[in-house]
């Protein structure tokens, strides 16, 4: 999710090209794969009060000119309403513009898990992201609803792109 374009700009800049300059410029032709990692904060609002959290975010995706696409997993721990949520599910984005969602489970407000769904929306600068997210939990009666704003700062930690040589 997320930070994919950006790394991938940061990284084609820094390998060393044939190109001549009066090529236009390319973001992502060849497909390349990733698997990141980092942490991710920020600050909560909704239903159940404000406050902050904390957590982590692994992804796993692709790009190619331009759109990226994959699968993500996160999980934080929200101080202000005493829970912790994991989330999976898709991502997709064009540039530094980018949408994840999917299933979450909360833990620590009731007895058992519960179950309900995120959808996020971002822009990846660089190696961080600064996003926006809203969470729905059905329960018994109302919907509860979470907003989050906040931040992820990632790296990559496998990449399938293969460095230029280093001249000597």
């Amino acid at each position: 999710m997320c930070v994919i374009g950006a790394a991938a700009l940061l990284a084609s800049l820094a390998a060393p090209s044939s190109a001549s300059a009066q090529d236009d410029f390319s973001f992502g032709n060849e497909t390349q794969s990733y698997v990141l990692a980092g942490l991710t904060t920020g600050g909560s609002f909704g239903s159940l009060g404000g406050g902050y959290y904390l957590g982590g975010e692994v992804s796993a995706a692709w790009l190619f000119e331009g759109v990226w696409g994959g699968l993500y997993a996160d999980a934080a721990y929200d101080f202000g309403q005493g829970a912790t949520t994991v989330s999976l599910g898709p991502e997709l984005g064009w540039w530094v513009l980018g949408l994840d969602g999917g299933l979450a489970a909360r833990f620590g407000r009731a007895p058992d898990a519960e179950l309900g769904f995120h959808a996020r929306g971002m822009i990846a600068l660089g190696l961080f992201s600064i996003y926006g997210r809203y969470g729905g939990w059905p329960g018994t009666g109302a919907v509860e609803h979470v907003g989050q704003v906040g931040v992820t700062f990632k790296l990559p930690v496998w990449t399938s792109h293969e460095p230029a040589p280093v001249a000597r």
